[in-house]
């Protein structure tokens, strides 16, 4: 059952509105606010100390995580922050994912300690600490937010976390090192996920069954996103020394895994959304000089029709509202 923490617990996770704590040597990250049609930036700020990950909330919110053990507030109109809560101790290592589940305002991120945490956005607490499996690495909802599921690369494990209870629910074992996942945009669940294995084995794993999942040709991606306008998966791959990166357009999971096309892109794709109009994708590049490109390809032409220089080594990428919001360092 979920519980709600008190301050000082065995975990030493303590939750409050406003409410700082100092955190040596991280790097403040920076954050660029663009229209996502015209690509115009339309503000920046800088001085995130440790900024880890991004995630929409509700309305026009977003959070930002930070390894002091924050999760910061801001408004995606103004980039005005509205509050800030400490949600346990500083760590290099904790605070990389979150998932928002809106029926309940809360967000699920992964601690400082091996565990994940969920954060009442309401109350500015910490409501439930629990573990899924020995190292929560990255968390990405489903379709519902019945469930939110849980990489544990230690494992080579995906988990699938029961959003009321904040139990494991079923786990799969993977023959290789789950990164980044996921869902897909028709029917059941089914989670596309990728390993690092060099060689391009991936997995299609229906979320109804705890057989095998089943393996897939696709490259180490950095990150993966869906279009449910268009019904496609999108998968950004690293160039990994060759002069460009690339981009998979993934048009079937099932009955047979299908890339429809692949988009070429100077630097090193590092993250994808889409426009929640369904027809724009884009992509943060980074490049080897310093600095990153966002790409704006739009789906049906099949073509990238603009693009913009960013300062910054990009660090995380989302959608709030009808804002583009870039975390970078």
């Amino acid at each position: 059952m979920k519980r709600l923490l008190i301050p000082f617990s065995a975990a030493v996770i303590w939750a409050a509105c406003s409410n700082f704590t100092e955190y040596s040597g991280a790097p403040s990250a920076g954050l660029i606010l663009l229209d996502p049609q015209t690509l115009e930036i339309l503000g920046t700020l800088d001085g995130i100390e440790g900024g880890r990950a991004l995630c929409a909330g509700s309305d026009l919110e977003f959070f930002v995580s930070s390894t002091s053990g924050e999760i910061h507030v801001y408004d995606a109109q103004t980039l005005l922050r509205d509050t800030s809560l400490v949600i346990g101790p500083g760590s290099s290592a904790g605070y990389g994912s979150m998932a928002y589940v809106p029926m309940t305002n809360s967000v699920y991120i992964t601690g400082a300690l091996g565990t994940i945490l969920e954060v009442d956005m309401d109350d500015c607490a910490v409501t439930d600490e629990f573990t899924a499996g020995s190292s929560p690495a990255f968390i990405t909802p489903s379709r519902n937010f019945d469930f939110v599921y849980v990489t544990d690369p230690l494992l080579n494990k995906v988990h699938a976390v029961r959003t009321t209870t904040n139990t494991v629910q079923k786990s799969w074992l993977l023959a290789h090192t789950p990164t980044v996942m996921c869902v897909n945009t028709l029917h059941s669940d089914t989670l596309l996920i990728s390993t690092n294995d060099p060689r391009g084995v991936a997995y299609v794993q229906p979320a109804d069954f705890v057989s095998p999942a089943r393996k897939v040709n696709l490259a180490p991606a950095s990150d993966i996103a869906r279009s449910d306008f268009l019904n496609l998966m999108f998968a950004a791959h690293p160039r990994y020394g060759y002069p460009t990166g690339t981009v998979s357009v993934i048009d079937s999971l099932f009955p047979a895994f299908s890339v429809r096309n692949t988009v070429t892109v100077p630097g090193n794709p590092a993250f994808v959304t889409t426009h929640f109009d369904g027809l724009h994708l884009l992509i943060l590049s980074s490049s080897e000089s310093g600095g990153c490109t966002l790409f704006s390809y739009h789906l049906t032409q099949s073509a990238i029709l603009n693009s913009v220089d960013l300062p910054g080594t990009p660090v995380d990428m989302i959608m709030a509202g009808n804002r583009l919001v870039i975390l970078t360092y």
